[in-house]
């Protein structure tokens, strides 16, 4: 992981957004691959660092392998499942 890349990258991500707030991040295709998954982990760490949000809104899973640590440091974590899973869960009933 290219160090400059990322940290480019999440200040382009992250400017304009207001500290103590509710943030949204979707994981829907960031992090089934494991290359993905860290450029996910990363910059999410360095949004927590720098916003320190009280609200993260997730589109898309959210496994308390990444998600976890926050929880337990007090932020509210809000999933929706993508409309892709959805789909898909709707086709399994079938």
């Amino acid at each position: 992981m290219s160090d400059l890349l990322t940290k480019e990258a999440t200040n382009f991500a992250l400017v304009g957004l207001k500290k103590i707030s509710t943030v949204s991040v979707g994981t829907h295709g960031c992090i089934k691959c494991k290359e993905d998954r860290e450029y996910f982990i990363h910059g999410l760490a360095e949004m927590y660092k720098r916003l320190t949000p009280q609200i993260i809104i997730v589109y898309g899973s959210a496994p308390e392998s990444i998600f976890g640590k926050y929880k337990e440091n007090g932020v509210k974590i809000i999933q929706f499942d993508s409309e892709f899973s959805q789909t898909h869960r709707q086709l399994e009933v079938r």
